[in-house]
Order: structure tokens, then C-alpha cells, then sequence
């Protein structure tokens, strides 16, 4: 099944003896051709040696039994046997086979184990072959095919998607008054173009409520991911305040599911705010666009102002002055 790459996850099968005699058993790669090779030559000296040895027995009776092992000496004297004897590793592709080689007494079953080393983002199939020794020639010459398959993913988040991420927000094409021909909506907006978050003009407090946004962060991989987020001022410009908060401050996501995170926007005085929303994959991978979502926060901070149409005379200072004409005592003027 899927893992993460970088990650080594070990399985084991058993190989049981049901006969009545002991068994030799090899693994090789299937796609190893020399080594096949070898093990059918081997198999094919064996038969030889059998019939040689059986056609010896019949031309000389006395033969009989001689060159034979003790099976005591071979069962260690006890009756016990030497269960799963091991032999060396093998890497078959991704995978690793150990013990490669074998021998079960009768009754009796090894355990191999199969470990698989994930590496990048592919889906790895191998399959290993199966010798036992002494069986028929005819059946699997090639040895008892076993199939292995895992695959290893990279954790990611969709970061393509701008029409999911920004769900609950407007996206537009350009920032651009030529470009952006809606005139509705002028906050909560992302611009493609300038990859901008925009938060829109505030009224500056010193405790304000200030404007809130959720962005909604998706994981289309098949294992689960942690996602950390981080937003930071864009330049060290006084002129460009920030008042840009996170919450949470990571997130864990299954697989094909998703979650969201909050952006707060907080301005507490007349001026122009910025700053860089990043939320980064944790094992990711830096160099592909699902390790990384980043794009730049803005607002403005603005202050109630009234604007005076009349009068159009003003003093000196530029004090808007209403001035009567000369109104008889008793009576009353208007402007």
C-alpha cells in the first residue's frame, strides 16, 4: 500500500513444509535471467545426480546406501533439524529479501521478510521467484512467482485549485482596475495575476474586530500530510505596516480530505499593510508546487473622515465659514 518516501516498512510471508523430508528453498529476482539461468542447471545436475546415483544402486546392490548422509547428522542428532537456516539478503528492485535461502524441516515453516525501501513518488511492482529444491522441473521451471507491490508517495496539498482554495472569497484575474472588470466585491479578493490576497480598507483601532478570512487547505495524496502556517511581513519598509495573525498554526489531514485556516487582519493605524501567507508541507518536497502555498496579504488601515461640500468659503486657516448678510433685529436669515 502507499507510505511515505523515506520511509522503510518491513512484511513477512511464511514458506511452510508439509511433505515428509526436508526442503532447500532459494528467492531470486524473476527478472534476473542469469540467476534463473543458474538455478535451472543447478535443478537439471541434481536430477542427474539422482539418476546416476539410482542406476549405480541397481547395476551394484553393495552401493546401496553408501555416499548418503547420516539423517541424524543432518537432523543434528535430535530430530530437531536446523529450522530456517539462513542465507544472504537479496534486493529485489525496491524490496529487500531476507533470509534468501533456506531449509525447513518437515512440518515445520521459516519466515522471510520483505522489506521496501519508498523512494520518491512511484507505485514499485516486483516480482520474486520461488525455488524448491528438488521439485518437479516441469512445474514453474523459472521458479513460484510471489508478487510484490507498495508504492510511495510524497506528502502535498493542492495548491492549483484557486476556485477551492478561496472558496469563500472572489478570485479575480488582475488587481488591475483595467483588467478587473467586477466593481462589486473590493474585499476578500485573490488576484491571480499578482498572486494577492486582499483584505480591503478597514477603519483603524487600537482594539479593533478587524476582518477574518478562512482558506481552505486540501490533501489529494493518499497519506496523510501535517501542514505548518506562517504569515510574516513582506519588506522592513516603514512606510508598510503588518497586522496579519494565523490560526491554527498547523494542521494534520488525512488523506482526501481537507481543513481550513483562518487569516486575521488587524490595522491599527491610517496606512498600508502587507505581508506573506506561507503554509509548507512538512516532508514535503521543496521543489514541487503541492510542497508549498504562498502568496502576499494586503489591507489598508483608513480613519472615518467627513467631507464638507458647502459652504465653498473658508477662512484663512481653511475653516469653512457660512457668512450672513446684515439681519434686522427680530427678524432672521437663512443660508
Amino acid at each position: 500500500g502507499p507510505m511515505q518516501y523515506g520511509a522503510n516498512e518491513t512484511r513477512t510471508f511464511e514458506i511452510r513444509n508439509e511433505g515428509l523430508f526436508e526442503i532447500k528453498y532459494a528467492a531470486l529476482d524473476s527478472a534476473d535471467q542469469e540467476a534463473k539461468e543458474a538455478l535451472k542447471e543447478e535443478m537439471r545436475k541434481e536430477v542427474e545426480e539422482r539418476i546416476t546415483g539410482a542406476q549405480a544402486e541397481a547395476d551394484d546392490p553393495k552401493a546401496k546406501g553408501k555416499g548418503k548422509p547420516d539423517p541424524k547428522a543432518a537432523k543434528g542428532g535430535k530430530g530437531k533439524g536446523d529450522e530456517g537456516a539462513s542465507g544472504a539478503a537479496i534486493n529485489v528492485g525496491q524490496y529487500e529479501i531476507s533470509p534468501a535461502t533456506g531449509s525447513i524441516p518437515s512440518g515445520q515453516s521459516a519466515t522471510v521478510s520483505v522489506t521496501f525501501k519508498a523512494e520518491g513518488a512511484k507505485f514499485y511492482e516486483s516480482t520474486l521467484a520461488l525455488d524448491i529444491a528438488d521439485r518437479d522441473p516441469a512445474d514453474n521451471a523459472d521458479g513460484i512467482p510471489f508478487e510484490l507491490s507498495a508504492e510511495s508517495s510524497i506528502p502535498g496539498i493542492n495548491t492549483e485549485d484557486l476556485d477551492q482554495i478561496f472558496e469563500e472569497q472572489t478570485v479575480i484575474q488582475s488587481l488591475d482596475p483595467q483588467l478587473n472588470t467586477q466593481t462589486v466585491v473590493s474585499s476578500s479578493l485573490y488576484s491571480q495575476q499578482e498572486r494577492v490576497f486582499w483584505f480591503g480598507t478597514l477603519v483603524a483601532s487600537k482594539s479593533p474586530e478587524g476582518a477574518k478570512d478562512r482558506f481552505k487547505i486540501m490533501n489529494p495524496n493518499k497519506i496523510p500530510c501535517k501542514v505548518n502556517f506562517v504569515v510574516k511581513p513582506r519588506s522592513q519598509s516603514k512606510s508598510e505596516g503588518f497586522a496579519f495573525e494565523v490560526s491554527p498554526d498547523s494542521v494534520s489531514i488525512d488523506p482526501h480530505k481537507h481543513k481550513y485556516v483562518t487569516v486575521s487582519f488587524n490595522p491599527t493605524a491610517m496606512m498600508a499593510y502587507g505581508g506573506i501567507f506561507e503554509a509548507t508541507v512538512e516532508s514535503g518536497d521543496p521543489n514541487s508546487p503541492s510542497g508549498m502555498l504562498t502568496f502576499e496579504l494586503r489591507g489598508e488601515g483608513t480613519l472615518p473622515t467627513l467631507l464638507v461640500e458647502k459652504p465653498d468659503e473658508v477662512d484663512a486657516d481653511g475653516t469653512p465659514t457660512l457668512r450672513f448678510r446684515r439681519t434686522r433685529i427680530g427678524r432672521g436669515s437663512q443660508l
